[in-house]
């Protein structure tokens, strides 16, 4: 993943510093700097804050060396670059649900299973191919 990179790098090609950035994203600028340096994973609300700034896909802001290639805008129409950006974003709401899951397997088992968490989480992983 290159979110960390690349979003340091379209700040940078914007002359944004990390503030102007942090201020436009509801965040800190320690927020964005650990985004950068990937210390955090920015949040999906984020994310899709980023995309939307930077007119970049969640695509090309995952999985795409920005400044390694030609890094061109979106600015499409293409309603094939919306629905990368929905399946991706699925797929991240998928892991924040397995997440999610773990924490109640975790910290109470009993609903773990009352609620058949196991098969649900499973199917998750099969569905949007999470290990």
């Amino acid at each position: 993943m290159f979110i960390g990179k690349n979003i340091r790098y379209l700040r940078s090609l914007n002359q944004h510093t990390q503030k102007s950035l942090a201020d436009k994203l509801g965040k800190t600028p320690t927020s964005v700097g650990e985004y950068e340096k990937g210390k955090n994973l920015p949040p999906i609300d984020v994310i899709i804050k980023i995309c939307e700034i930077y007119d970049v896909s969640l695509d090309q802001l995952v999985h795409k060396d920005l400044q390694a290639e030609p890094y061109v805008p979106e600015r499409s129409n293409d309603s094939r670059a919306e629905y990368k950006n929905d399946v991706l974003l699925n797929k991240m709401l998928a892991i924040k649900v397995l997440e999610l899951i773990e924490v109640i397997q975790r910290e109470s088992p009993e609903d773990y299973q009352g609620l058949r968490l196991e098969t649900f989480s499973e199917t998750i992983k099969e569905t949007f191919d999470v290990k």
